[in-house]
């Protein structure tokens, strides 16, 4: 008996492995069919800007999307950030802990432009990039939302399009006689009825399409996305102390007070409105705002942290645009540099926030009266690094024939000079003390006092 079960156990085991293979051959079937009808790639090789889409076999499109899925670091070859003549559009390049790629997108003026098809993420697998690239696509200026209002607010002529008996999209009371562009009158229904934009003859209500005045604005409004200005227009200039990142988030620096404008049309149907997700919380809450004829306004005074996150305008036929926010004390470091470019080289401080913060600039000066300049940037680096002696020869301004003092830190002191005496004091504001001598005198070129003092 015992043979009998053990044989029957084999059976059945070895049929269970035979279904099992079975089943395994028709899904790889099934997924190898799906892939060929609904999948496209498109790649681009390492190390080269040329991009080519493809329709695949069957069994190429399955290696793919294993790619897609993902593979370890050490079955993957890195890939180059591609390049672009798309000069708004914004990249940059993400790696998680498995070592996997992905490229990121934003665009540039922020607000006003848009990535057309939204962030497509791309991934790196064994060299290639799977996806494809966005584009950055214009929206309406002010200057457009407002002619647009001015189209909607005055009626059209009915008769440009049609000839015949056409509606009166305002009241559908009333239809015109109309023939080659030019109206023949305003006719009004017998009373009770409504003019049929189908059957152009006077109907009863219930069974009257009317043309409506919403029809015209639904028509141009529906897929317009909202533009978005910030106030005072600040951002990635020098000392606006706003500016876009290479993922085209607004990076703000704390304390600063701006507005964001949602522009969009005049209309019958509504206003924009406004929607925050901040960070912090990962809440989503409505935003209190002030609506002024096309611009639908919200406030930030002195910004803090806590109000980082995503701010989106939507519009009445729900239409929405969003900009992430990232609020933070930026600040880059302070040049290495030898102690004769030392001399010539000015940090330009911002009045409100203090010197090497966000979009503040370097200056270093050189001989013959020029300059180079360096803006801090908002992943906390310069845009560019010290210039070499050969490219600008440190000017050395002299005073009385002694190089003259230049305030390049917070520690050090404020200076007046005595020309009588050829000398400069020093001093400390507020309740910091001098920590050194106080005077300085020129004689035969050179400074009775070094180093200078400091206030601590």
């Amino acid at each position: 008996i015992s043979t009998k079960i053990e044989n029957l156990t084999g059976v059945w085991d070895n049929s269970l492995s035979i279904l099992a293979a079975q089943i395994e051959q028709w899904k790889n079937s099934k997924d190898a069919d799906e892939s060929s009808n609904s999948f496209k790639h498109i790649t681009q090789s390492k190390n080269t800007d040329e991009w080519t889409g493809s329709d695949d076999d069957d069994t190429n499109n399955e290696v793919n999307l294993s790619r897609l899925r993902g593979k370890g670091p050490d079955e993957q070859v890195r890939c180059d950030l591609p390049s672009t003549n798309d000069e708004h559009l914004l990249m940059t390049l993400e790696e998680d802990s498995q070592g996997l790629q992905t490229l990121v997108f934003g665009c540039r003026p922020i607000g006003r432009y848009v990535l057309e098809l939204g962030p497509v993420p791309l991934q790196c697998k064994e060299g290639f990039w799977h996806g494809s690239l966005p584009t950055c696509a214009r929206l309406k200026d002010e200057a457009e939302i407002i002619a647009l209002t001015k189209e909607l607010k005055q009626p059209p002529n009915p008769c440009l399009k049609e000839n015949g008996d056409v509606a009166d999209v305002t009241d559908c009371s009333y239809f015109y006689k109309c023939a080659n562009g030019i109206s023949y009158g305003r006719v009004t229904c017998p009373p009770g009825l409504r003019f049929d934009v189908q059957t152009r003859r006077c109907e009863w209500p219930h069974s009257a399409q009317c043309a409506s005045s919403l029809d015209l604005e639904a028509e141009k409004l529906a897929g317009l996305i909202p533009t978005i200005l910030i106030e005072p227009d600040n951002v990635d200039k020098p000392f606006g102390l706003m500016s876009t990142n290479e993922s085209g988030h607004l990076i703000v620096y704390p304390n600063t007070n701006f507005k964001l404008h949602c522009l969009f049309p005049e209309n019958q149907l509504g206003t924009p409105t406004w929607v925050a997700e901040q960070f912090a919380t990962g809440f989503e809450y409505p935003m209190v705002s002030r609506n002024l004829k096309h611009r639908n306004t919200v406030e930030f005074d002195a910004i803090s942290s806590r109000f980082s996150g995503i701010y989106t305008c939507k519009t009445p036929y729900n239409k929405k645009h969003s900009i992430t926010i990232v609020v933070e004390a930026v600040k880059c470091p302070a040049f290495q540099v030898d102690s004769e470019r030392e001399k010539a080289l000015t940090y330009n401080g911002h009045p409100d926030g203090g010197e090497r913060i966000l979009t503040t600039t370097a200056q270093f000066f050189c001989e013959g009266g020029s300059s180079i300049t360096a803006t801090c940037l908002p992943n906390g680096t310069w845009s560019r690094p010290a210039p070499t002696v050969e490219e600008c020869p440190p000017k050395r301004a002299k005073i009385w024939g002694c190089d003259v003092f230049i305030k390049q830190s917070e520690d050090d002191p404020e200076v007046k000079y005595d020309n009588h005496k050829r000398e400069i004091r020093f001093s400390c504001s507020g309740n910091r003390r001098l920590v050194g001598g106080a005077v300085a005198t020129c004689i035969n070129n050179s400074w009775t006092l070094s180093p200078f003092p400091k206030c601590k």
